[in-house]
Order: structure tokens, then sequence, then C-alpha cells
């Protein structure tokens, strides 16, 4: 029989959750029930805990907001602790990381619908619930502006970023992923999310971005990465290797031509995000304002992240 806490975990491993926030608030909700399932049968809870927590970093290693988090929530541990004690302290220190994350993410929308300018063409990659909050936040504020947004392939998130956009009565056009060269001239900035923010700057987001801020940079567009701090990547300050989600063909979509016979020598390379240089970036929208990139490990002891390091 499936746990409740067993069934947050697999929905997150089957990209079932969607976007940062919510990806955390659900791995942090299956560690509580987690916890609490433990506790109800008497087991010690700090070493499944930490499983876990590994299989959910395993599960999104590109999001460097689930390892903060749960870094963060499971950070005050210990053996002296009784299961109930445990069950209080993932409580309380899940409702303080989200918290902090809701309040930092409010600021990163506020500097983001600023940036945003009346009668502008704004170029977008893939869904982020980011930037669909800064453009209705941008609308409220009475701007008026167009979208031209990739499909973003293999899973088509900017459809759905771009069936979101039009329920706020944003004009879109949509376009191929291979046609983002000969549209990028057409827009008058580009704007991303970032799943993770490393180190050096450099941005991890939804694969294509890397291909997005080379067309940028030739068609001298300014691009920009949406992004709070806790979405700075403690495993690359520590010099970790930040590995990137890959799928083969998983029954969602199929990439390799069909009725390949079993022995066929193909293999399917289905990696779901890339790292951009900072270089190719005007800018990281922050909670903390439009930084230069590599400022974002400025941050690297705030409380919530050091406590996760």
């Amino acid at each position: 029989m499936t746990t409740e806490s067993e069934q947050l975990v697999k929905d997150i491993e089957d990209m079932k959750v969607k976007g940062a926030y919510q990806i955390t608030k659900v791995a942090l909700e299956a560690l509580g029930l987690r916890a609490r399932e433990l506790a109800a049968r008497g087991e010690a809870p700090t070493p499944a805990l930490r499983a876990a927590s590994s299989r959910l970093a395993a599960a999104q290693p590109s999001m460097a907001c689930v390892a903060n988090g749960c870094g963060y929530v499971l950070g005050a541990l210990g053996d002296e602790l009784t299961p109930d004690q445990v069950v209080q302290v993932l409580a309380q220190r899940s409702q303080a990381f989200l918290a902090a994350f809701d309040e930092a993410q409010q600021r990163a929308l506020h500097v983001g619908a600023r940036l945003v300018r009346d009668g502008e063409v704004i170029f977008i990659h893939s869904y982020t619930g980011t930037l669909l909050e800064t453009f209705r936040r941008a609308r409220a504020l009475g701007k008026q502006f167009r979208i031209i947004a990739t499909e973003s392939r293999p899973y088509c998130e900017g459809r759905f970023m771009v069936s979101e956009l039009l329920k706020l009565g944003i004009p879109c056009t949509i376009v191929t992923d291979a046609s983002i060269g000969s549209y990028i001239d057409r827009a008058d900035k580009s704007l991303v999310g970032s799943d993770s923010i490393l180190a050096n700057g450099n941005v991890v987001n939804k694969m294509g971005t890397y291909l997005l801020a080379l067309a940028c940079r030739d068609r001298g567009v300014p691009l920009y990465a949406a992004g709070n701090i806790f979405k700075l990547s403690m495993a690359s300050l520590r010099g970790d290797e930040v590995r990137m989600l890959r799928r083969g063909d998983d029954g969602t979509v199929a990439i390799a031509p069909p009725g390949l016979p079993a022995d066929a020598p193909i293999t399917v390379e289905n990696t779901i995000f890339d790292e951009t240089p900072a270089r190719f970036f005007a800018g990281l929208i922050t909670d903390q304002g439009v930084l230069p990139p590599p400022a974002i490990a400025e941050f690297r002891n705030h409380p919530m992240l050091a406590a996760s390091a």
C-alpha cells in the first residue's frame, strides 16, 4: 500500500508537480508526512527522513530550492529527539522556510513587474510560475505588452504558459524552439526562469535556454533570469557537480523514430535542463533587485541557506 508521503514523492519524480515553489512545498509536506508515519509506528525517524530527502533531491537534481528546503528542515534533527518532537520540529521549520521563500518570491515579482515596460515585446522560454505571476502584476499596473513564447519541447510547457497568459489578456505568439534565432530580434528583451543559480552566476533552466542566450547575444537582445536567492545552489558553492535531470522515452513523449527494432543502436538523450553561462545575462531578477549574476554568491550566509550547506 502506497503511503501519503510516498505518493507525494512519486508525484515529484513523475513531474506531476510544477513550479519551484510548489515542488519545494510538496517536498517538505512529504517529509512531514513521512515523519508522522514513522512516529505512528514508533520507528526512529531521522535516518529514514534523510533517505527521503536524498530521494527528493535526486528527483529534482537541477532545482536548488528543493535541496535547500530539505536541508534546512532536517538541519535541526538529532538523535536525542523523540519521534513526536521530530514531527514538531519539521512542521515548524517547514513553515518558516516556506514563509521566507514566499516573502522573497513576492519581492522578486515586484522587481520583475517593474522591469516590464509598457508596449514592449518579451521573448520567453518554457513555463515558469515566477514569470507568469510577474506578468500578472505588470498587467495589474496597467502595462500593455506582448509575448513571444517557445513550445519548449519535448514536454511543451510553453503551450501551457501561453494558455495561462491568454487568460490574463496578454497577446501571445507561439513558435517552435528551432525558430528562436529567427524570431528573437522581434523582441525588446527576453525573460526566463531559473531552477538553480550557481555560485558563478550560471543559470540552470529548461533545455534550450542556452540556445536562446546565444541568439540574444547575437541579436543584441538583453536576457534576464528570474529567481530569488533560495535558488542559489549550495552544492555549487561546495564545488559539487550540479546534475541535470534526464529522462528517456518515458511514455509521455517519444523522441526516437517509431518502429525501430529492439536491438537498434540508438541512445535517447532527453536532458530536461541546461546550464547557461552568467556572461549571457544582463541581470538576475531577484528579491534583492536586479543583480549581476555572480553577485548571487554573496548570499551564501543566509541562515536558511547556510543551514543546508
